[in-house]
């Protein structure tokens, strides 16, 4: 287990206030001014997020889970952060967006997001019928495989991500208990073992 570090940073929930915003749907980050070395988070809903602080080498410093409200925005000082780059992740139940922080003498900066939407498949099953159903599919390309008990390919498919995809199975013939369903996306992999008998 990593162990986290106690820096002090320090959060105070703010009504928005003004700056310069990258707007990413979601989330938004400001840095207010520059020489203070603050940096300000703005949630547009009202949503639960884990945040996480790293730095380069990937060594996690901060985590909290921030539940936040319509148009709040909390403000972290970097004060007690060293010259350096540091990660600022964000993660959501439908997406993940990190910034690079970078804080070069007393200035911060902040980069442009990474966004990645999460995988959310949904099973449902009607008799002998198994429904994969994924909206929001993030872009790029997405991958399908369908495992037998032994982790033998039973099915695979590839599709073009970014719109909603809906894929029917019939088990009829299937003579397991199981079937594991894996799918596949950039920076991801999700696993899910559907009961068939």
């Amino acid at each position: 287990m990593k162990r986290i570090l106690k820096i002090s940073l320090i959060a105070a929930a703010l009504f928005l206030s003004t700056g310069v915003y990258a707007n990413d749907g979601d989330f938004s980050f400001t840095v207010k001014p520059l020489t203070e070395k603050k940096i300000a988070f703005f949630s547009d809903k009202a949503q639960v997020m884990e945040l996480s602080i790293s730095t380069a080498d990937q060594e996690v410093l901060y985590q909290e889970e921030i539940k936040t409200k319509s148009g709040a925005t909390t403000v972290y000082d970097l004060s007690s952060l060293l010259d350096g780059t540091y990660t600022f992740k964000f993660q959501s139940s439908s997406k993940s967006i990190e910034y690079q922080v970078v804080i070069t003498k007393g200035e911060t900066e902040v980069s442009s997001p990474k966004i990645i939407e999460k995988l959310q498949p949904v099973f449902t099953r009607d008799n002998k019928i198994i429904t994969l159903n994924l909206d929001n599919t993030p872009t790029g390309p997405i991958e399908v495989q369908v495992l037998d008990e032994e982790n033998e390919v039973l099915y695979t498919y590839s599709f073009e991500g970014g719109a909603k995809f809906v894929k029917k199975f019939n088990i009829s013939e299937v003579e397991i208990d199981s079937l594991t369903f894996v799918l596949k996306a950039k920076d991801q992999e999700l696993k899910e073992v559907v009961q068939v008998n």
